[in-house]
């Protein structure tokens, strides 16, 4: 990420390849914005609490980002598998 604002980066990143035609002051673009940063502010606070939290090991701490990672990967597969289902 070559970015000092690596989440607004990967938003604009993401825009431009899943919504290129929807204008920026649109409904539409103003909720998808909204529910990607939220998205990832509840990772952000996922890690702070992995990071701050005494009682989760660094082993814990690792086996819940994998976690995270498999909700992401699982997600994804349903929409890959979806757009196929599709054409």
């Amino acid at each position: 990420m070559t970015s000092n604002e690596p989440i607004k980066y990967a938003w604009q990143s993401f825009a431009e390849k899943i919504m290129p035609n929807v204008p920026i002051n649109s409904p539409p673009y103003r909720h998808m914005k909204n529910a990607f940063f939220s998205g990832a502010f509840v990772v952000i606070r996922i890690i702070q609490e992995i990071g701050d939290n005494e009682e989760i090991s660094e082993d814990r701490g690792i086996e819940i980002l994998e976690l995270i990672k498999q909700d992401v990967d699982s997600y994804l597969q349903e929409l890959k598998q979806r757009q196929v289902e599709k054409n």
